[in-house]
C-alpha cells in the first residue's frame, strides 16, 4: 500500500504541474483503465492500467464444452431519471421506464432478486452507508484488499425497491444524494441466491490471459460492460460466461450505454465451463471501448479549447490521436496537448525545426507536449488547414 500511496502522491504532483483537472484528460497511458496486470497470483494489487494485447495466438475455451447460450438485448424506452420529488408523496424510488425490468416478477414460482454491483470509488462513503442500511451486501474483494481498498472496492448489494439507496441510485440532483450521473455500477436480475451470485462474480475480478498472466477486471463499469456484452452476444465461447451463473441461473443486466437503456438478457446454461479467460478477443473489445470514449472526451476538450476555431469530431480526434502516438505520445494529457497544438497552428507547424528538435529530446512526453502547445499558441497566427 505504501507503493500505491507514493504513486498517487506523484500523480497528484504531476496533475498540479500540468493543470490536468482543467481539461479532464488523464496522465494515465492512453486506453488504460479497465484491466490491470497482476504479475503475482498471491500479491495484493490494484488496477493500474489495461494490459497490452498479446501477439500470441488466441486460446479460447472449446466451443463444444459449453452450450451456445446467447445474449439478447431488449430496449427500455422512456427512461427518465427521478428528480428531487419535492412535495410528492409517496416518492418513487425507481423510474417508471426501469421499474418492471428491475423489480417486476414474470414467474412467481421462480422469483428474481434485484442486485447491484456498486463502485465505492464513485459513491462517497458507500461502505459506511451500507453498514447503516438494512440491506444484504458484501464486498467483492477479500482479505487485505477488502480492508485496504474499502473506500474504492466493488460491493454486491441486494436491492430493495423501497430503500433510500435505490431512490438515490436513480435520482439526478444537484445535491449530494443523487447518484444517477455518477454511473456507480451495474444492475442485475437473477433467481440465484445472494451467495451464489457473489461467488459467481468473484470469478471475474481476477482473470488470466492466454499466457497465464493474472489481471484485475473492472467489469462493474456499466457502459463498458454494456459494450462488451452487446458485442459478444452471439459468441459461443464468450456469451455463456455472462449469460448465467455457474450453477445455471440466468442473468439479466439492466444497463445503459450512456444514451439508451437496455435489458441485456442471458439464457440459462448448466454445462461445466473452464475458467473465464481474458483472451485477445476480449481485450480488443475493451480497448475499442476505451479508445472510443477517449476520442469523445478529446473531441470535447479540443472544441472547448478552440472555441469556434475548429469543430472537432470524434473521428478527427481519433486521427489526431494516431498522429500523436506516431510521435511517441502515449499519455492522454500529452496526446491532448499535441492534438490541440496541431489544431491551433496547423500541420506545417509540426514540421518546423523547433518542433522537430523538441520531439528529438529525451524530455518526458508531458513536458514535450506542453512546450509544443506553448509554441503553437505563440505561432497560431499562421495556422493553416489540416
Amino acid at each position: 500500500m505504501h507503493e500505491l500511496q507514493h504513486c498517487r502522491a506523484r500523480n497528484t504532483a504531476i496533475e498540479n504541474n500540468h493543470k490536468i483537472r482543467q481539461c479532464h484528460l488523464n496522465i494515465k497511458p492512453f486506453g488504460k483503465y479497465l484491466l490491470s496486470k497482476h504479475i503475482s497470483e498471491d500479491a495484493d494489487d490494484f488496477w493500474l492500467g489495461i494490459a497490452r494485447p498479446s501477439s500470441q495466438a488466441q486460446d479460447v475455451p472449446n466451443a463444444d464444452s459449453v452450450y451456445h447460450a446467447l445474449i439478447t438485448v431488449e430496449p427500455l424506452l422512456d427512461v427518465v431519471p427521478l428528480d428531487e420529488q419535492f412535495g410528492i408523496w409517496p416518492r418513487k424510488t425507481v423510474p417508471d421506464g426501469l421499474r418492471e425490468a428491475l423489480f417486476g416478477q414474470q414467474d412467481r414460482t421462480k422469483p428474481e432478486g434485484s442486485f447491484a454491483v456498486l463502485d465505492a470509488a464513485k459513491v462517497f462513503g458507500l461502505a459506511d452507508f451500507l453498514d447503516s442500511e438494512d440491506l444484504t451486501y458484501r464486498c467483492l474483494f477479500k482479505g487485505a484488499a477488502e480492508t485496504d481498498l474499502r473506500d474504492v472496492a466493488p460491493y454486491l448489494v441486494q436491492l430493495d425497491e423501497a430503500s433510500d439507496l435505490t431512490r438515490r441510485l436513480f435520482t439526478r440532483s444537484q445535491r449530494a444524494g443523487g447518484l444517477w450521473d455518477n454511473v456507480p455500477g451495474i444492475y442485475l436480475r437473477t433467481t440465484a441466491s445472494f451467495d451464489s451470485l457473489w461467488r459467481h462474480l468473484r470469478r471475474y475480478i481476477r482473470v488470466q490471459d492466454e499466457n497465464g498472466t493474472w489481471m484485475y477486471f473492472r467489469f462493474w463499469e456499466m457502459r463498458c460492460l454494456h459494450h462488451y456484452l452487446t458485442t459478444i452476444a452471439d459468441s459461443p465461447t464468450l456469451a455463456p460466461y455472462w449469460s448465467a451463473t455457474r450453477d445455471g441461473h440466468p442473468l439479466c443486466y439492466v444497463m445503459s450505454d450512456g444514451s439508451h437503456w437496455n435489458l441485456v438478457r442471458g439464457s440459462a446454461t448448466v454445462a461445466a465451463k473452464p475458467p473465464f479467460q481474458m483472451t485477445r478477443e476480449s481485450r480488443d473489445i475493451l480497448a475499442q471501448y476505451q479508445h472510443r470514449r477517449f476520442h469523445i472526451r478529446l473531441a470535447d476538450y479540443l472544441q472547448r479549447e478552440t472555441g469556434d476555431l475548429e469543430i472537432c469530431t470524434a473521428s478527427k480526434a481519433a486521427d489526431l490521436t494516431e498522429r500523436a502516438i506516431r510521435h511517441g505520445f502515449t499519455i492522454e494529457k500529452a496526446i491532448g496537448d499535441f492534438a490541440l497544438a496541431a489544431l491551433l497552428a496547423g500541420s506545417d507547424f509540426l514540421t518546423t525545426s523547433e518542433v522537430k528538435q523538441l520531439l528529438a529530446t529525451q524530455q518526458h512526453q508531458l513536458d514535450k507536449a506542453c512546450k509544443i502547445l506553448s509554441l503553437a499558441r505563440a505561432n497560431s497566427s499562421f495556422r493553416r488547414p489540416l
